[in-house]
C-alpha cells in the first residue's frame, strides 16, 4: 500500500542568487523558477523518531520541539443544513480521512513549518475533509543524510494541523513499520506498573505539538506475542488518552501478527477496533480491494457491533498511485439513490501537485490549481455539476498494480460528487482575505510588503465553501472566478472574478456556507477592487435558512476609484434570521471587459476587542553573515483575543516589511536581508485579532555587529578499543598472509584502509596495522567502560563475516537503568547493501593461506546506536556472536549549547506582604555566577493583583495573594505575595502618568481601579489638571465593551467623564487601565511641575449600589532648556546619569516605560549604552 514513505528521492540542485534589498524573511524569494533557497544554518526542521529518541522525549531535548506547535484550536463545525448544498441529496454522515502530504513529500531534512518558495502543494479544499493524516516520512535527528534511519513516529506539519484545526478537521501524526534497524519488542515494551512508555509519550507528544491522534499503518509482520502485546498498548493508549483522541487502524495486520488485508470489516480485523468490548481503536482504513459484497458485509458486520459505519469504517481509494482513475470505483461506496455504505478514506490528494507537470515552476501553478479543482469539484471544476464525463477506460477495471491512465481526469466524479461541503462559519467575527497560505508576494493593505516568494500553510484563510459555484441567469456564460496571486489585499492572493459582463449574464457567484444569526450591531464589509470606477456592477448575494431558495440583494454602489475600497453594509434590518449563504452578484446592462478583485470580506457584529500588546518580545539569537542574518526570536504567548501574531522589520525608510505570521511564541527568520550600511534593525511584534484589529506593537533591535557566532562542532570521542581486539583482521601489500578476519583464511587490505577515518561526522581510529597486530574485537558479551557524559549516540564500524547478524547491543546508564538496540550487522562482502551506511569501500581483499590478491568488493560498515538524550552513558554491553567483527567505537556529543548551564536561581525574599499601591524590588540570584545565559524572566499568577515587571519590581494592586516566579532556563524560584488594603482605605483609583515630560511633548495618564473586589457597571469620573501646564487633548477607553458615553471638558481644568458597561461580561475590575487620557504639556520658559489626578470617582455595581473612590493626584515634571537633567536640580550631573543607568535595558514592552522612556535619548525604544554615553558627553563636553 504505502510503498513510497520513506523512500529515496531524486536529489534536486538549486542556484542561488542572493540580492540585497530592504525586505526581510520567511518570504525570502527563490532565485529560479524551482524551488525554496538552500536550508539556513540554523532553520529548525521536523524529523521522525526511533524508539530511544520517543521514550526518552521532552520538548526540552527535542532541540527544535518549540518550533513545531500547533495552538489553535479545533473548531467547531455547523450542522448541515441540506438546503443549501451544492447537491441536495447528499448525506453529511460518511465522514471523509485525507491521507496526503504536506508541503514535499520528497523533502526530508527539508520538512519546515513555513519557507521561502510559492511552488509546493496547499490544500484549498478542506471543507471535505473530516480527518487529515500526514503522509511524510522522517528521518531520526541526527540520522545521515546518504544513509537514512527513517522514525517510526512522525508528527503531523504544524502549518496543516492550524489550517485543518481552522477548519474543523483533526490532525493525526503517523505510526509506521517496518523500519531498519529497528526492534518491535522494544515499541510494546510493558512496564511492571501496567504502563506502557510508547504510548504515554505518544500521549504527551500530540498534546505538546497540538494535534490530534495517530495513524497507525503497522505494514509488517511481527510475533503473536507482539501482536497481543499490540493491541494492549493500544487498548492502553485508548482509554488513557484525552477526549477527542483519535487512533486510526489501517487494515493489514492480521491479530496474530502476520498481514493480512481484509479489503473490507469483518472478525478478522474487528478486534482492532473492538475487542471484546474493548475499545482499541476508533476507525479503521480499509484496504482498496472492496467490492460491493465486501462494502455491504462490512456495514452490516459494523452495525452488529454497535458501531456507526460513516464513522469507523473508510474505504480506501489510492489516488497517490492511479490518478484520477483507480481501479475500484467509488460509486459502489455511494450507490446512487441509496445510503452509502461508509465512509470513505482517500490516500495521496497531493498527487495533483506531486505528479503535476513542472511543479516547482512559479509560472506553471495553473496547472496544479486545475488538477485541485477537478480532483475535489469534479471534471467541471463545479460541485453543482460534479460526475464523471467519460466511461470508457474508467474504473472499474481489473487492478494488475499498474494504473490505467491516471491522468485522465473525466474518469473521476469528483469528492463532491459524494461528499457534501462543511462548515464552521457559526459565530462572528468571520473574516476572509481569500490567503491560501502561498504566494508570489505578500501584501498588507492592499500595498506589496515584500516582493518574495513564501509559504505558510498556518496562515491560509477560511476558503470559499464551493470552488467554484457561478450561475447565469442569462444566456450568456457566467464570470468566473479564482484565486489570484499577482495582488492581494492581506496575505498572498484575492479572489478574481472576471470575464465579459454584459445584460445575457447575470451572475451569481455562492462562496460560504455559515450559519451566522443577525442582530442589530451586526456588518458585513466588503473590500474590493475593480477595474473601472463607477458603477461596481456588484451586490452581496445572502440566502437565509427561513427561506433557502431565495436570494436577498444588497448593493455595494459606485467605487470612487480603480483602488482599494471598503464598503460596509449593516444588516440590522435582518435581525432575527440565519445567514446560510454568502456570495456575490454580478448584473450591467452594458457590456464591458468586468475584472473585480475581492481583498476581504468581514462579517463582525458589534466593537472590536484589541488584543494586548506583545510581552517579553526578544531576540534570542543572531547569526550573521556577510549581509544577512538568521534570527530566532520569542515572546509570551497568550491566545486571548489573537489570531496570529505578526512579525515586522522597519526600514530605514520606514517602510514596515512583512517577515511572517504564525499562533505561536517563537519563529524563526531564515534570512533578514541588510539594508545599505545599517547597524541594527528595528524588529516590530504585534497581536491581530481574528478580525485583524492590532495590538500596540513591541519592538527589539537586531544590531548587525552582534550575531552570535557559530559555535564549533563538538568533536567525536574515541574509545580506546585496544584491549579487547582479539583477531587481526588486516595485511599488508607487503605481506599478505598477515590477518585472518573471517576465520577463513581473508582479511582487509590495509594498505586501503586510512589509520583514521571521518565518516557522517565522526572520527574513528583503527588499530594498528603491523604484522601479527590484533585489531578487530570479537563480541563475547563485554562490558566496555565508556567516558561518562550525554552523547546523541555511539557508533562503531564493523560487520559480520557470515551473512546477516542480528544483535542486541546494551547501553548503561549512570542511573542503573540501560536501553537494548538490536542491530543486524551486514556481511563484509555482501552482494547486497541496501540500506547499509557504507564508512569504506574497497575493491580486492587478501587471502592470508595463499599470500594472493582476490578482486572482490568489501566493505566497512557504519552502525548508529542511539541513547536516551536527558541520561549520562557510563558503558556498552556487546552481544554474543563469534560472526560479528567490530574495528573502532566512538562517541557523538550531543548538539546544542556548549555554554556554562544554569544550576539554580534565589530570591531575596519568599514571603512579601504589601499594601495596595505599594512597590517593591525582588532579587534573584542565578548560579553558577559564569552562568551562560542569566537573563531572568518573571511572571505573576495573578497579574490583577500583583504585576511584576521585567526588573523583577512588584506593585500591588489590589487585595490578594498571587505567586511571583523567577524563572532561567529549566530553573525557577517563587515568592508568596499577599496583598492587604490600607487600613484607612476603601476603593481607591490608580493613576499612571509619567514622572516628567519636556516642553510640549503630549504624554497620557491612564486611569483604572485599585483596592476592590467588586464589579462596576458605571462610571462617573472628574479629572483635575494644572491647565497653566498642561492642555487637554482628547480620551479613549482601554477596555473592550466599556465605553465612555459623555465628556465634558472645562478649560480651567476639569474634565467629566460618564462610563457604562455593555453588560456584566464587560464590568470594570481592579487591576486594569480602564481609559486613557491623553494631554499636552505647554511651553514653559523654565523647569516647572503641574499635578494631574481623579477630582472625584463614583462607581456604581449592578444593583445600583454607589461607592466613592479615595482621590490620588500625580505630580509631573515640565521639563526644559536642559536636556538630560533628570532630577530636576537645575544641572546635568552624575546624579542624572545614575537615574538612567537603574533603568538600563528597559524599552517599549517594559511596564513602566511611560515613566522611564525620558532615559532614552536617542528615541530608539531601547535605554543601553548609546544613551549612557550620550548623557556622558553632557557631564565632559
Amino acid at each position: 500500500m504505502f510503498r513510497t514513505w520513506g523512500r529515496t528521492g531524486k536529489t534536486r540542485k538549486w542556484f542561488v542568487a542572493w540580492v540585497v534589498t530592504g525586505a526581510a524573511v520567511m518570504f525570502a524569494f527563490a532565485a529560479t523558477a524551482s524551488a525554496e533557497t538552500p536550508k539556513g544554518d540554523h532553520q529548525p526542521y521536523l524529523h521522525g523518531y526511533n524508539v530511544n529518541q520517543l521514550k526518552g522525549w521532552s520538548p526540552e531535548t527535542d532541540r527544535f520541539a518549540k518550533f513545531f506547535r500547533s495552538r489553535i484550536p479545533l473548531a467547531e463545525r455547523i450542522p448541515a443544513f441540506a438546503a443549501t448544498q451544492a447537491n441536495p441529496a447528499l448525506s453529511a454522515e460518511p465522514q471523509v480521512m485525507n491521507l496526503s502530504a504536506d508541503y514535499d513529500k520528497e523533502a526530508f531534512f527539508e520538512a519546515y513549518r513555513y519557507n521561502d518558495s510559492f511552488s509546493r502543494n496547499l490544500l484549498n479544499f478542506w471543507q471535505y475533509t473530516d480527518i487529515y493524516g500526514s503522509w511524510h516520512g522522517l528521518p531520526v535527528d541526527g540520522s545521515s543524510e546518504t544513509q537514512r534511519e527513517f522514525g517510526v513516529i512522525n508528527l503531523p506539519n504544524p502549518a496543516y494541523t492550524d489550517a485543518a484545526h481552522k477548519n474543523g478537521v483533526l490532525s493525526l501524526g503517523g505510526w509506521f513499520w517496518p523500519r531498519a534497524g529497528q526492534n518491535f519488542t522494544d515499541w510494546v515494551e510493558k512496564k511492571p506498573d501496567g504502563s506502557f512508555p510508547v504510548a504515554d509519550k505518544m500521549i504527551e507528544m500530540a498534546e505538546y505539538f497540538g494535534f490530534d491522534g495517530y495513524f497507525i499503518n503497522q505494514e509488517a509482520s511481527i510475533s503473536s506475542d507482539n501482536a497481543k502485546k499490540l493491541m494492549e498498548m493500544l487498548k492502553y493508549m485508548h482509554a488513557k488518552a484525552p477526549a477527542g483522541f483519535h487512533l486510526q487502524w489501517y487494515d493489514s495486520l492480521s491479530v496474530s501478527g502476520s498481514i493480512s488485508y481484509q479489503n473490507g470489516f469483518n472478525d478478522r480485523n474487528a478486534p482492532w477496533i473492538v475487542d471484546n468490548g474493548v475499545p482499541v481503536n476508533n476507525s479503521i482504513f480499509m484496504n482498496y480491494a472492496w467490492n460491493d459484497t465486501r462494502l455491504t458485509s462490512a456495514n452490516t458486520y459494523a452495525k452488529s457491533l454497535g458501531l456507526d459505519p460513516y464513522k469507523v469504517l473508510f474505504a480506501g481509494t489510492e489516488n497517490d498511485k492511479y490518478g484520477y482513475n483507480p481501479p475500484y470505483d467509488p460509486r459502489l461506496i455511494f450507490p446512487q439513490g441509496k445510503p452509502a455504505k461508509s465512509g470513505w478514506a482517500l490516500f495521496g490528494t497531493d498527487m495533483v501537485w506531486n505528479k503535476a507537470p513542472n511543479k516547482f515552476d512559479p509560472n506553471a501553478q495553473d496547472e496544479v490549481f486545475r488538477r485541485e479543482r477537478v480532483y475535489w469539484s469534479g471534471p467541471n471544476q463545479d460541485p453543482t455539476r460534479t460526475g464523471r464525463t467519460l466511461t470508457t477506460g474508467c474504473s472499474p477495471y481489473p487492478d494488475a498494480g499498474v494504473p490505467n491512465n491516471p491522468t485522465e481526469y473525466r474518469c473521476w466524479d469528483g469528492v463532491a460528487h459524494f461528499i457534501p461541503e462543511r462548515s464552521v462559519i457559526g459565530s462572528y467575527p468571520f473574516v476572509t482575505n481569500f490567503n491560501t497560505g502561498h504566494g508570489t508576494a505578500f501584501f498588507l493593505n492592499g500595498e506589496p510588503s515584500s516582493a518574495k516568494e513564501w509559504n505558510n500553510a498556518g496562515i491560509q484563510d477560511i476558503l470559499p465553501s464551493w470552488q467554484w459555484w457561478a450561475k447565469s441567469s442569462g444566456a450568456g456564460n457566467p464570470l468566473s472566478a479564482s484565486f489570484d496571486y499577482t495582488t492581494a489585499y492581506d496575505g498572498g492572493s484575492s479572489l478574481k472574478v472576471s470575464g465579459t459582463l454584459d445584460a445575457t449574464n447575470p451572475t451569481d457567484l455562492r462562496l460560504y456556507k455559515t450559519k451566522l444569526n443577525v442582530t442589530q450591531d451586526v456588518n458585513l464589509s466588503l473590500t474590493y477592487k475593480v477595474n473601472t470606477a463607477g458603477p461596481t456592477h456588484m451586490k452581496v448575494g445572502l440566502i437565509f435558512e427561513d427561506a433557502p431558495n431565495q436570494i436577498e440583494y444588497v448593493d455595494v454602489g459606485s467605487s470612487p476609484n480603480t483602488g482599494w475600497n471598503t464598503k460596509t453594509m449593516q444588516l440590522g434590518n435582518y435581525s432575527g434570521r440565519t445567514i446560510a449563504t454568502i456570495g456575490l452578484h454580478f448584473e450591467s446592462d452594458t457590456s464591458s471587459a468586468y475584472t473585480m478583485h475581492i481583498g476581504q470580506l468581514a462579517v463582525t457584529k458589534g466593537s472590536s476587542a484589541v488584543p494586548a500588546a506583545p510581552t517579553n518580545f526578544t531576540l534570542d539569537a543572531s547569526y550573521v553573515k556577510d549581509n544577512q542574518a538568521e534570527l530566532y526570536v520569542s515572546w509570551n504567548f497568550n491566545a486571548q483575543d489573537v489570531g496570529y501574531y505578526e512579525l515586522s522589520r522597519i526600514a530605514p525608510n520606514a517602510k514596515k516589511e512583512v517577515i511572517g505570521r504564525v499562533m505561536d511564541e517563537v519563529f524563526y527568520v531564515k534570512s533578514l536581508e541588510r539594508v545599505g550600511t545599517e547597524t541594527q534593525t528595528k524588529l516590530q511584534l504585534v497581536a491581530v485579532s481574528k478580525d485583524g484589529t492590532r495590538s500596540q506593537a513591541a519592538e527589539t533591535i537586531m544590531k548587525w555587529t552582534e550575531g552570535n557566532p557559530d559555535p564549533e562542532p563538538k568533536p567525536s570521542v574515541q574509545v580506546d578499543l585496544s584491549g579487547y581486539f582479539t583477531v587481526d583482521g588486516f595485511s599488508t601489500e607487503a605481506n599478505k598472509k598477515d590477518g585472518n578476519y573471517d576465520n577463513g583464511s581473508w582479511s582487509y587490505a590495509a594498505d586501503l584502509v586510512p589509520a583514521e577515518l571521518k565518516y557522517d561526522g565522526a572520527d574513528y581510529k583503527f588499530g594498528s596495522f603491523a604484522d601479527g597486530a590484533k585489531n578487530v574485537l570479537v563480541p563475547q558479551g563485554q562490558t566496555i567502560p565508556l567516558t561518562k557524559g550525554k552523547y546523541a549516540s555511539l557508533r562503531f564500524l564493523g560487520t559480520s563475516v557470515s551473512k546477516k547478524n542480528p544483535g542486541t547491543f546494551k547501553i548503561n546508564y549512570a542511573d542503573g537503568t540501560s536501553t537494548s538496540i538490536e542491530l543486524t550487522l551486514e556481511d563484509w562482502c555482501a552482494s547486497d547493501i541496501t540500506g547499509q551506511h557504507v564508512a569504506l569501500t574497497l575493491d580486492h581483499r587478501h587471502n592470508s593461506f595463499q599470500g594472493s590478491d582476490q578482486t572482490k568488493q568489501n566493505y566497512i560498515f557504519a552502525y548508529y546506536l542511539t541513547t536516551d538524550p536527558g541520561k549520562e552513558v557510563v558503558s556498552l554491553t556487546l552481544p554474543s556472536d563469534a560472526y560479528m567483527r567490530i574495528m573502532a567505537l566512538t562517541l557523538m556529543p550531543q548538539e546544542g549549547n556548549t555554554g556554562v548551564p544554569v544550576s539554580g536561581i534565589q530570591l531575596d525574599q519568599t514571603t512579601v506582604s504589601l499594601k495596595t499601591g505599594d512597590t517593591l524590588a525582588l532579587k534573584a540570584t542565578v548560579t553558577p555566577e559564569d552562568a551562560t545565559d542569566k537573563k531572568v524572566t518573571w511572571s505573576s499568577s495573578a497579574a490583577d493583583i500583583v504585576r511584576v515587571d521585567e526588573q523583577g519590581v512588584l506593585t500591588a494592586l489590589k487585595a490578594g495573594t498571587a505567586t511571583v516566579t523567577a524563572a532561567v532556563a529549566e530553573v525557577s524560584a517563587s515568592a508568596q505575595v499577599t496583598v492587604v488594603p490600607h487600613e484607612s482605605e476603601g476603593v481607591t483609583a490608580v493613576v499612571y502618568a509619567p514622572e516628567s515630560v519636556k516642553s510640549k511633548e503630549e504624554f497620557t495618564v491612564n486611569i483604572g481601579i485599585g483596592n476592590s473586589t467588586d464589579s462596576f457597571m458605571a462610571q462617573d469620573l472628574v479629572v483635575q489638571y494644572a491647565a497653566d501646564k498642561f492642555s487637554y487633548v482628547d480620551v479613549k477607553s482601554l477596555v473592550n465593551g466599556v465605553n465612555v458615553l459623555k465628556t465634558v471638558h472645562d478649560p480651567a481644568g476639569k474634565i467629566r467623564l460618564i462610563l457604562a458597561s455593555e453588560g456584566t461580561d464587560h464590568a470594570s475590575t481592579a487591576g486594569v487601565d480602564i481609559i486613557s487620557l491623553r494631554f499636552r504639556a505647554l511651553e514653559v520658559a523654565s523647569n516647572q511641575s503641574g499635578t494631574v489626578g481623579t477630582l472625584q470617582y463614583t462607581l456604581a455595581d449592578a444593583e445600583g449600589k454607589e461607592v466613592e473612590a479615595a482621590r490620588v493626584t500625580k505630580t509631573i515634571h515640565v521639563t526644559v532648556g536642559l536636556t538630560g537633567d533628570f532630577n530636576h536640580d537645575g544641572k546635568v550631573s552624575i546624579g542624572d546619569l545614575a537615574m538612567m543607568a537603574a533603568h538600563y535595558g528597559k524599552n517599549t514592552q517594559s511596564l513602566d516605560w511611560n515613566q522611564v522612556k525620558k532615559f532614552d535619548m536617542n528615541e530608539d525604544g531601547v535605554i543601553d549604552i548609546l544613551d549612557l554615553a550620550a548623557l556622558a558627553k553632557l557631564l565632559i563636553p
